[in-house]
């Protein structure tokens, strides 16, 4: 479910989301989903538990992004995208090299220095580009 702060503010979208993947969307009118809201509090707590979980999420990436050194925003994206995204420590990243560059807060050349040398290290194992 991705609801924008916006939603109960001033029904502005603050920012967007795209897919990693094909992906099908279902979209609710903001009106009915507030009614959700306003008429079923288990539906409510959830709600306010997934707001919770995901402003953690965005605390911890941006300490991740902030104190962590080029090699571990490298890792600490690749850990991700295998736990949570393909969910096994072998996967096809669709995502250009660009993408995750900026998943990391570096420049191209910068992360496709850091993947390089843990390739060279044999931290990680990887097949083209």
């Amino acid at each position: 479910m991705f609801a924008g702060p916006g939603t109960f503010l001033d029904n502005r979208n603050y920012y967007s989301a795209i897919a990693l993947e094909d992906t099908t969307v279902c979209f609710i009118n903001t009106k009915n989903f507030r009614k959700c809201i306003c008429t079923n509090p288990d539906f409510a707590e959830k709600f306010i538990e997934f707001v919770n979980l995901n402003a953690i999420f965005t605390f911890g990436r941006i300490l991740d992004l902030t104190l962590k050194q080029m090699p571990g925003r490298v890792a600490d994206a690749l850990i991700y995208l295998s736990g949570k995204i393909y969910e096994g420590d072998s996967f096809n990243i669709t995502l250009s090299r660009q993408d995750l560059a900026d998943m990391t807060s570096l420049s191209k050349e910068s992360f496709i220095r850091v993947l390089k040398g843990f390739k060279e290290e044999g931290i990680i194992n990887m097949a083209g580009n």
